[in-house]
């Protein structure tokens, strides 16, 4: 009976903790605004707790309307933490930042909008690969490989922050969480899901919306 108690008033301050928790958070929408500022890692971004302009020492023009760009396009960026000392981070570790409402990520050295923000999110980005050409002669072993750069299609997971490339075998995993959704793309035939990428991930999202902190 004790142990009966004991579960029972564990689990009602567990919910209690949960309400308390759900009402700083709210359903995510187009109307959400990503507070502006340079994200470093992305337990600020689901926070919503960037590092703010005046806080990032640079001589660049703050007021530019492409600032965060160009500031990503150099080698390191220096900020200020709370206390005044400089702290210097490399560009290509920064998860990216949001400006104007709008939140891109740092990918591959390059920064990408992100236009689909949801449990499951989707953005385009720029991918650099050596390209080997084919070389007839057996004698030359050593062809000068040719960097190029092709547009890829990304997913990410809000949940975790992974990023996966936009393909069906991707999709699997992400909505194994729902089991009733996943159940029902599992009986599709790998040529269906191909064509139906967009509509499942619009799915899940409708069916688990992404929450995030309330706006201050």
């Amino acid at each position: 009976m004790r142990f009966f108690v004991f579960v029972l008033l564990f689990s009602l301050n567990g919910l209690f903790i949960f309400a308390q928790d759900s009402t700083n958070y709210v359903f995510y929408d187009k109307n959400y605004k990503f507070n502006e500022g340079l994200f470093l890692t992305f337990d600020q971004v689901i926070t919503n707790t960037p590092v703010g302009v005046s806080n990032i020492f640079t001589t660049l023009d703050k007021t530019a309307y492409d600032f965060f760009d160009i500031l990503l396009f150099e080698d390191e960026v220096v900020i200020i933490d709370d206390q005044g000392n400089q702290i210097v981070y490399k560009s290509e570790d920064i998860w990216g930042y949001s400006a104007n409402n709008k939140l891109y990520i740092n990918w591959e050295k390059r920064p990408a909008l992100i236009p689909f923000v949801g449990s499951i999110s989707h953005f385009m980005g720029v991918h650099v690969y050596n390209d080997y050409p084919y070389v007839s002669d057996p004698f030359y072993y050593q062809p000068q490989p040719v960097q190029k750069t092709e547009i890829r299609q990304y997913l990410l997971d809000f949940e975790t922050g992974e990023v996966y490339d936009f393909n069906f075998r991707n999709i699997d995993p992400l909505l194994s969480k729902d089991i009733e959704l996943y159940s029902e793309w599992s009986n599709l035939s790998n040529r269906k899901k191909k064509k139906t990428m967009f509509v499942y991930v619009r799915k899940y999202n409708d069916r688990n919306p992404l929450m995030l902190p309330k706006n201050n």
